[in-house]
């Protein structure tokens, strides 16, 4: 962005991805720190921080521009039942000062139970915060690192076309980017020129000495090679 971090409050969501086109649609909203930050400090001065900064009209999928550490810790609803549970306690405990004796063990009794019931409301509530903001921040992570690789079919589709009729693969591991083929060749050291000439691959080297098959007369090679990644257009 033309923006220094320092400057704005922005937050952004993946719209849509072509892969054939190579390209990807966002929606991206921004907003400059000044306009807003003396509002924030207003709301936390008077004991209402804000919890998000929401764009209006919305889009379809909720962008908050307000960074997760400005954000008070705690749901809405977990406050409301926390302000709420002490309300009733305050209203319970008045009563008690001033009912029959009789009835105060009744009444306290039955504030304990509802105040102990409305704490363990607020910590599930919290908990529940927790594990979605984690959940969150696992799924953009994985979306972020699925959109940088390219599809495994297309490299093996283009594994199919550059290795010769002569080679034979008899495995094939990946991982992440990284992409091993165990096999047999009439020459495996001209594999590597075929492999490094395509766009998908690059860093094709042997992973382990090349031997010969006295009994197929094919080298046995073990190469290992990485998917260049894909540049994605704005």
């Amino acid at each position: 962005t033309p923006f220094t971090p320092d400057a704005v409050y922005l937050d952004a969501n993946v719209c849509s991805r072509n892969t054939e086109t190579q390209t990807l649609t966002c929606r991206f909203a921004v907003i400059k720190r000044m306009d807003v930050d003396s509002i924030l400090q207003t709301l936390r001065q008077l004991g209402r921080p804000a919890h998000a900064v929401r764009i209006d009209p919305g889009f379809e999928v909720m962008l908050d521009l307000l960074p997760p550490a400005l954000r008070p810790r705690g749901d809405v609803q977990a406050r409301q039942r926390t302000v709420f549970a002490y309300s009733v306690a305050l209203a319970l405990l008045i009563t008690a000062l001033f009912a029959p004796l009789p009835h105060q063990d009744a009444l306290l009794s039955d504030w304990q139970r509802q105040v102990a019931a409305q704490k363990e409301a607020a910590s599930a509530a919290q908990a529940l915060l927790v594990q979605r903001t984690a959940l969150a921040e696992r799924t953009r992570f994985v979306a972020a690192r699925r959109s940088e690789l390219r599809p495994m079919v297309e490299a093996l589709t283009e594994l199919t076309l550059r290795l010769p009729d002569n080679a034979w693969v008899n495995r094939l591991m990946t991982q992440g980017d990284d992409i091993q083929i165990y096999g047999e060749a009439e020459s495996a050291t001209g594999l590597v020129p075929l492999l490094e000439s395509s766009d998908l691959f690059q860093q094709v080297d042997f992973r382990s000495p090349t031997t010969r098959n006295e009994a197929t007369g094919k080298d046995r090679f073990h190469l290992g090679l990485h998917l260049t990644p894909l540049v994605t257009k704005p």
